[in-house]
């Protein structure tokens, strides 16, 4: 990944910066693998057991591969919900950057998802407490949270974000606090 794509651009990444991400909602763990390969530390949560456990499984196999190793040794994996098990290890600061992809709602169009997606989708269902896992999350030391969504739906939350970056098929929200209140 570059620092010109909207992942990196959404996370603040710049030349000289790298900060450390936590991806509440990891997924299959493309978002955590693209900001690792940038030299960011993530720490990545996934709630639901089978995909903890694939993803998991995909990490050892990474860190045993020597050209893949230094990436997947950036990212921390834990298969829970970050509300429930916070880990202590974890001090998240105002350079800190929050990532949510929560499951995309049904699409209205008639062209399908791609496969994996589709699977995805049936395993996992829907993130019906995504709103509340966003505003736990605002709730945290940091500012800027990143929220990837479809291009048309409404803002996570109701939250009015900061910006948006658009790439064809996604939108990054992103919100971010002013510097006064990073103080508080």
């Amino acid at each position: 990944m570059t620092l010109r794509e909207p992942l990196a651009k959404a996370a603040g990444l710049r030349a000289n910066r790298r900060p450390v991400v936590i991806d509440l909602t990891a997924g299959l763990g493309r978002d955590s693998w693209a900001l690792a390969s940038t030299g960011c530390t993530v720490f990545a949560f996934e709630r639901h057991p089978l995909i903890h456990f694939l993803l998991s499984d995909a990490l050892l196999r990474a860190r045993l591969e020597p050209k893949t190793h230094d990436i997947a040794s950036r990212i921390h994996l834990y298969g829970s919900d970050a509300r429930e098990v916070w880990p202590e290890n974890i001090k998240p600061d105002k350079d800190t950057v929050w990532l949510m992809d929560p499951m995309f709602p049904e699409r209205q169009k008639s062209a399908l998802v791609k496969k994996d997606m589709r699977i995805f989708h049936e395993l996992v269902g829907s993130d019906e407490d995504a709103d509340a896992l966003f505003v736990w999350a605002r709730q945290q030391p940091a500012n800027r949270y990143v929220v990837k969504r479809p291009p048309q739906s409404p803002a996570l939350a109701g939250a009015q974000p900061s910006m948006s970056i658009s790439s064809g098929r996604v939108r990054f929200d992103c919100y971010i606090k002013p510097a006064a209140s990073l103080s508080q």
